[in-house]
């Protein structure tokens, strides 16, 4: 008799494991940093609405809170998983392809707004300061094609998008 290979489990089981195995006990501190996720992604939401009303004078506050957005919502939608006790499953992977163009169309609303030489406020460890969004657009574009590209590949192991080309 032949044995059944063992099938690898995949990231996403990997992570639904993860989320389920979290002790109850934790729970507070859990709910604790959740809503501290869904203060700063709310921030960045409402950043991000500034930036879009004030059209071509919005262009630092459009990218800055595409960016806080964007790069929480992938954990947002991971921590309120744990909160539920529920495994996200490719929810995880459709959020960090939703981050990725959210963290992209930041550079393209400035662009749109005001063109390449436009204010784009860059943090850094000891303050910050403006530069122009050319300066900026690549790395905001890097860090949205990286989100894009996980996402896609998450659900390529999750089995969505492998099934289709089926």
């Amino acid at each position: 008799m032949h044995a059944r290979p063992l099938r690898r489990p995949t990231v996403t089981e990997r992570i639904d494991r993860a989320v389920l195995g979290v002790p109850a006990e934790r729970r507070s501190s859990v709910i604790f940093v959740t809503s501290l996720f869904g203060l700063t992604a709310c921030a960045g939401l409402a950043t991000l609405a500034l930036g879009m009303s004030l059209g071509s004078a919005g262009g630092a506050p459009g990218v800055a809170g595409s960016l806080l957005f964007g790069l929480t919502l992938p954990c947002l939608v991971l921590m309120v998983a744990v909160v539920r006790r529920r495994a996200p499953g490719r929810m995880i992977w459709t959020a960090m392809l939703t981050s990725g163009v959210i963290v992209a169309g930041g550079p393209l609303l400035v662009l749109i707004n005001g063109g390449w030489d436009a204010p784009v406020f860059v943090g850094g460890r000891w303050g910050g300061s403006l530069v122009a969004l050319r300066d900026a657009a690549w790395v905001l574009w890097a860090v949205g094609v990286a989100l894009i590209v996980s996402g896609v590949l998450g659900l390529a192991s999750a089995g969505r998008i492998s099934a289709a080309g089926r």
